[in-house]
């Protein structure tokens, strides 16, 4: 079982973040935009995954007629696979938003590589934005893109470069302690509500 202490640090985060997603999903299915419900795919898929989260602290460990012993390090590492979809399922999604706006725009995306950033330059380039414009969004993206690539594989420590580039896109809350990605359900939302300020004014 989940420890009180465990339970007491974690439960808030997850509770706040599953109001907030529930929030998100709602806003994001029809009749909003197929670009913004690509985004909202991200949220459901999260609000699931912290539900499950939250029952678990809440000692409830019974799915689909079996049990699903979960201690402390169990929970850890279910915490590190929520946000790993997290970060990826958004990066993925993102990608196929700027395909459809670009679609829709007759101004389709060609990426030579299926890149992350080629997708958001690409969307980029239809934009009426301003020079100094893009390159933020660039600089915000192209962190993103790092936060994806920490959660995805065992070695989480950021290397010079990518600690400029997420202080750069304020995203330096993501830096924990001997520069390793620290992730937490509670950053989710801020990082949706930039997402969605760029989709609306790109």
């Amino acid at each position: 079982m989940i420890s009180l202490k465990v339970g007491e640090k974690f439960r808030p985060d997850f509770k706040e973040a599953a109001e907030e997603m529930s929030k998100y999903s709602n806003l994001l299915c029809p009749p909003a935009p197929l670009y913004k419900r690509y985004v909202g795919n991200v949220t459901h898929g999260t609000l699931i995954d912290l539900a499950v989260g939250i029952d678990f602290l809440d000692g409830r460990n019974k799915f689909g007629g079996g049990t699903i012993d979960c201690d402390d390090a169990d929970f850890s590492n279910y915490m590190v696979s929520v946000c790993r979809r997290f970060y990826t399922h958004l990066v993925s999604c993102l990608e196929m938003s700027c395909v459809e706006i670009c679609n829709t725009r007759m101004m389709p995306i060609n990426p030579s590589s299926e890149k992350f950033m080629e997708y958001i330059d690409g969307l980029l380039k239809t934009s009426q934005m301003s020079r100094a414009g893009k390159k933020k969004w660039r600089v915000y993206f192209d962190a993103l893109r790092i936060l994806r690539n920490k959660t995805s594989h065992s070695d989480s420590s950021i290397k010079p470069h990518e600690l400029q580039v997420l202080q750069d896109a304020r995203l330096d809350i993501h830096i924990g302690v001997g520069n390793r990605m620290q992730a937490s359900v509670i950053n989710f939302k801020p990082i949706l509500e930039r997402v969605l300020e760029f989709l609306d004014i790109v």
